[in-house]
């Protein structure tokens, strides 16, 4: 048996695919050359046909004698090896293509079936789904060109038109080596980074942070030097290296299950006002079922002033309201307002390190369909500059209001901290600092309000 290469030519002149309700097209088994109509009706035959051809091949097979390089001739098995040789060594088998396996099948050359051997199972569901859905799996070669090589199309090759090799050029002399080396480390250390963050779709401003981030860590390379061990923590080890270095911490109040109400230390009720929920659990009657944290004022301030740096930043009020010169009846900043100026006529801010603060309540939502609506109670100081005061590392975000609602009873949450302030405002604070000083302050509330203010800065 012998097969010929089918050119691209020979592709395109192939007739148009008959569809699901055209009658089936006869084929011949290659075994027996008895003819058949429609794939289903082929392979079903030619499983036992094959089978009766491989029995017969067992008895009549041809011995190969590998030392001496000859060849017993049986004259029996002369017309059994012309057949089932060619159709069942690897060797004899025509390099065909998928497509161009079932186009030559359409045109009635049954010598597809000899590949039915190497792999019965895959050829019996491929003929299957040929049979089912004739339409879906057949490219519409048809509606091609004529001829290709009249088809234009782009690439970076280019054929000279003044000689007669028709070859497409491609000139990849100018191109750099590619080797294991051709990257440089850092260059090496982004394409990891642009994978990471394309795996984990990471937000892009998070992605040029890092970017920033690890430039920065190059940049300081000498100062990592300098440190024994230099690495980069994972998450619970910075966790637990903050709050060794933290000098205050987050204060527990009792709160209801359901987020009603807060607990004051003064409260001995045992369940809620108005949700009737139990407070401490059954099996442990002092452990309450429920907790928030929240931070202390003074403690915050206390910290600010000890520092240095940040108590000169918070003299900004004592120097604007001494400032030379300073223009009437323009209003640039809240210590110009006539609320402030009337509260300092009654004996308010009397040292440069009072501090003036505002604080207000937000609520905000996680996701888009806001399910869970949280609750944050803040502070802006308003003795730093405006500059600086409305910035997040500026600000001083006290807690959190627990519960997936607003709470029943929003004053026992602010009972707490409004008690502070009002403690703070009368009596003031005594800061021993580092290097031994003494700084006496009082923190004044100015301001309160429901929604957060905020300074658009333009670039």
């Amino acid at each position: 048996m012998s097969h010929s290469t089918n050119n691209i030519n020979d592709l395109l002149s192939t007739p148009k695919r008959r569809g699901r309700g055209s009658p089936p097209m006869s084929r011949a088994c290659q075994f027996c050359n008895a003819v058949l109509d429609g794939y289903q009706a082929l392979r079903n035959h030619r499983r036992s046909c094959r089978l009766n051809y491989q029995n017969a091949g067992q008895q009549e097979d041809v011995v190969m004698d590998d030392v001496s390089n000859q060849v017993d001739q049986v004259e029996s098995s002369n017309i059994h090896s012309e057949t089932l040789s060619e159709a069942y060594q690897d060797d004899a088998l025509p390099d065909y293509t998928d497509d161009a396996m079932q186009i030559e099948a359409e045109n009635g050359d049954a010598s597809i079936a000899a590949m039915a051997p190497n792999n019965e199972g895959d050829a019996d569901s491929n003929w299957d789904d040929e049979s089912d859905n004739n339409s879906a799996s057949m490219p519409d070669f048809h509606e091609l060109p004529d001829n290709l090589l009249n088809v234009k199309y782009k690439t970076l090759g280019i054929v000279d038109d003044n000689t007669d090799d028709l070859a497409c050029v491609y000139d990849c002399s100018t191109l750099q080596e590619i080797g294991e080396n051709i990257y440089t480390t850092s260059e090496l250390v982004s394409i990891e980074l642009y994978d990471l963050v394309k795996d984990f779709t990471i937000p892009r401003e998070a992605y040029r942070r890092l970017v920033r981030l690890m430039n920065t860590v190059i940049r300081d390379k000498e100062k990592l030097e300098r440190e024994t061990n230099p690495q980069i923590m994972h998450g619970p080890q910075v966790e637990n290296m903050m709050k060794r270095q933290a000098s205050f911490e987050a204060h527990s109040y009792d709160v209801c299950v359901n987020g009603c109400k807060l607990y004051n230390l003064e409260d001995e009720q045992t369940s809620c006002t108005y949700c009737n929920s139990r407070r401490f659990q059954v099996a442990n009657p002092v452990k309450p079922l429920a907790t928030m944290k929240m931070m202390s004022l003074g403690d915050i301030v206390s910290r600010l002033l000890a520092n240095p740096d940040t108590r000169a930043e918070l003299k900004y009020r004592h120097e604007y309201e001494n400032r030379e010169n300073p223009e009437p009846n323009v209003i640039a900043d809240f210590f110009d307002g006539e609320e402030y100026k009337a509260f300092t006529n009654n004996d308010n801010f009397q040292s440069e390190n009072d501090v003036a603060i505002a604080l207000f309540n937000d609520g905000f939502v996680t996701t888009k369909r806001g399910g869970r609506l949280f609750t944050m109670i803040h502070v802006i100081v308003l003795s730093y500059d405006p500059q600086k005061r409305y910035k997040d590392e500026y600000l001083i975000q006290l807690c959190i209001l627990p519960g997936k609602k607003k709470p029943a009873s929003f004053a026992s949450y602010l009972s707490v901290i409004l008690a502070e302030m009002h403690y703070l405002s009368t009596y003031g604070m005594v800061v021993k600092t580092p290097d031994n000083q003494i700084i006496r302050s009082k923190v004044h509330c100015l301001a309160f309000g429901g929604d957060t203010l905020g300074k658009h800065q333009q670039v």
